[in-house]
């Protein structure tokens, strides 16, 4: 992060760390929260990241690979300005926007956002709870969002795909296709991206690391760091505290004893660094210099309910230790934050991987997609995630990422890994690892290529 962006950012760290606490003044929270607020617009003014870019089609168009296609998803509401006041604004639709390497743009209409919105969180709702109807309700998500596409898509070998709204939640592998009876995954090659300018950053060389990999798993939820109070003056001028959501205070995380068996595995086979336990921590992974993978296996989460004037930033994170007390030490209060995440340096990283109890969600903006951890790990600078759409069994998880690893190591693309890994789940020897609860769960966004180890 450049000089202003960073003293920003720190200044920002410095003043926020009485708002998390019950022992402030109203005199004090007041004057503290209108700091924060403008340095938060600063800090946005700042990150160009975060910020619409305004690029050219042919920029993006050129871009595209040979026989590769950009999809993006916009949904929209229609303005007819010929009805009376206040009846303008029609119904919300979905909208596809095909664009090939020529610059040519095709827009096809998917109809009406509602039915389709309505048949993804039937979808979900299936895939959460193990349904034996999951994967027939994701195909019917296909024939409302893949089939209409279906001329313009061809003989397309790759979908470059980037959602907007509720589509965000759609694990696109499990839908039907655009030919015959085919699962999409099996059709082309997917590879998601947050917005299609992301392909002009993909395009340059990414920054080395000589950083090792960093796995983070089973934290101590319930680590209670003793320290004496300090006073309210020299917490404001020296802590280095978290920012995070009001809504956080009443939950509680149960211990993951199986991500230890995950971490274990996996930091094996990457030879990175392991973080368990009471060091698994925010601020361990704060500290951290551009690992060149970055994985962790814990709690990540996203309140729905946004409080007016919010930062939406704030409402979706990762669950680290101490998060069951995070009184007991107001510099490091157990959680990561997607707006922390915002304020890290991992350029270089190649991966960053949260398997973790729907990490791959967030607020939906559409537009810009979603304001969660996807979006804030590409604004730090990691080339590629790899989240889940919900929770899934800490056995299964860690058996899923061994085999994800496993292929990475040996050279296969990021997409290319995933995509085996769950073909291999889909025909997997136990009957339950077989259902989209598992091998769907997984979404891979960013960069597709292989890892230089």
């Amino acid at each position: 992060m450049p000089g202003p962006q960073q003293a920003i950012a720190q200044e920002l760290r410095l003043v926020t760390q009485q708002l998390a606490s019950r022992n402030l003044n109203d005199e004090l929270r007041q004057t503290l929260s209108k700091r924060k607020e403008d340095l938060e617009r600063k800090l946005y003014r700042l990150l160009p990241e975060l910020k619409p870019r305004i690029v050219g089609v042919n920029q993006i168009a050129k871009a595209i690979p040979r026989n590769n296609l950009l999809v993006e998803y916009q949904r929209y509401e229609p303005f007819d300005g010929t009805k009376p006041d206040g009846e303008e604004w029609e119904e919300a639709r979905y909208l596809g926007l095909i664009l090939n390497r020529k610059g040519e743009i095709e827009a096809i209409d998917l109809g009406l956002a509602e039915p389709i919105e309505e048949k993804t969180q039937q979808a979900l709702t299936a895939s959460e709870q193990a349904l034996a109807n999951a994967q027939e309700l994701w195909k019917e998500v296909g024939e409302l969002v893949i089939k209409p596409l279906a001329e313009a898509i061809g003989d397309a070998e790759t979908l470059f795909i980037s959602p907007d709204a509720e589509l965000n939640r759609v694990p696109f592998a499990a839908l039907s296709s655009h030919k015959d009876d085919q699962l999409l995954a099996d059709a082309v090659n997917i590879r998601l991206l947050t917005t299609g300018r992301e392909l002009l950053d993909l395009a340059k060389a990414s920054k080395a690391t000589k950083q090792k990999p960093l796995v983070v798993a089973n934290p101590a939820f319930n680590l209670i760091k003793d320290f004496p109070r300090k006073q309210e003056s020299e917490l404001i001028a020296n802590s280095s505290s978290q920012q995070r959501s009001g809504d956080l205070g009443s939950l509680t995380w149960s211990p993951l004893p199986g991500t230890s068996k995950e971490g274990k595995a996996i930091a094996k086979l990457t030879k990175a660094q392991l973080l368990t336990k009471n060091k698994a921590t925010a601020l361990a992974v704060q500290e951290q210099e551009a690992p060149k993978v970055l994985h962790i296996a814990s709690h990540a989460y996203f309140l729905p309910d946004q409080e007016k004037g919010e930062n939406p930033l704030l409402r979706s994170g990762i669950v680290l230790a101490g998060a069951n007390e995070p009184e007991s030490n107001p510099d490091d209060d157990g959680y990561l934050t997607a707006l922390e995440v915002t304020k890290l340096d991992w350029q270089g990283t190649e991966l960053a991987v949260i398997s973790g109890c729907e990490s791959g969600k967030g607020d939906i903006q559409s537009g810009e997609g979603v304001y969660g951890l996807k979006r804030a790990i590409a604004v730090a600078g990691a080339r590629s995630s790899l989240l889940s759409l919900w929770k899934v069994d800490d056995r299964a998880t860690a058996s899923f990422m061994k085999k994800f690893y496993q292929k990475l190591k040996a050279g296969e693309g990021r997409a290319d890994a995933l995509a085996a890994t769950q073909q291999e789940f889909r025909n997997h020897p136990i009957p339950g690892y077989r259902h989209p609860y598992v091998w769907a769960a997984f979404q891979l966004s960013g960069d597709w290529r292989p890892i230089k180890w």
